[in-house]
């Protein structure tokens, strides 16, 4: 038996739909399995992407997290293949652009509608003031054009 290829798959800032619709190929996974070696992604609990052929990203790029795990999937992945809108252009999460980035944390978090007793008092990474597509943070080798919720 020839040596199967091996894929890694993660999303970053988006609404993690691109990796819903691949999961729901249902039974067919099975046959996939036959032919593909999973590494990092929603099926394994691998934590760091490794040495594969071909790694998969859906979402865009807004905090040190996001940024931190393309750069290791750049790395380790022979092809990089960015998935859907949020991974191309920014897709939905890219429409805080236009918002300025505490305006938008203290509506989301400290002030906005249906929030009570807001208690944070630090953020884990750095937010980025922006939402970036992959294209502009580093090359990928293919783009899929798509977007399952639109």
């Amino acid at each position: 038996m020839k040596n199967k290829i091996r894929i890694a798959t993660t999303s970053l800032a988006g609404c993690f739909g691109c990796h819903m619709s691949f999961l729901d190929i249902d039974e067919r996974i099975l046959q996939l399995a036959e032919l593909v070696e999973f590494d990092r992604s929603p099926l394994t609990d691998i934590e760091h992407c490794t040495n594969c052929d071909i790694g998969l990203i859906e979402g865009g790029v807004c905090n040190s997290e996001n940024v931190h795990v393309l750069r290791e999937f750049r790395k380790n992945c022979r092809i990089l293949v960015a998935v859907g809108a949020c991974a191309i252009n920014g897709g939905l999460p890219a429409m805080r652009n236009f918002i300025p980035l505490e305006e938008c944390l203290n509506e989301s978090y400290i002030s906005g509608i249906g929030i009570e007793n807001a208690q944070i008092s630090f953020l884990c990474m750095t937010i980025s003031h922006f939402v970036l597509g992959k294209q502009n943070d580093l090359e990928t080798s293919f783009s899929i054009v798509l977007c399952p919720y639109t």
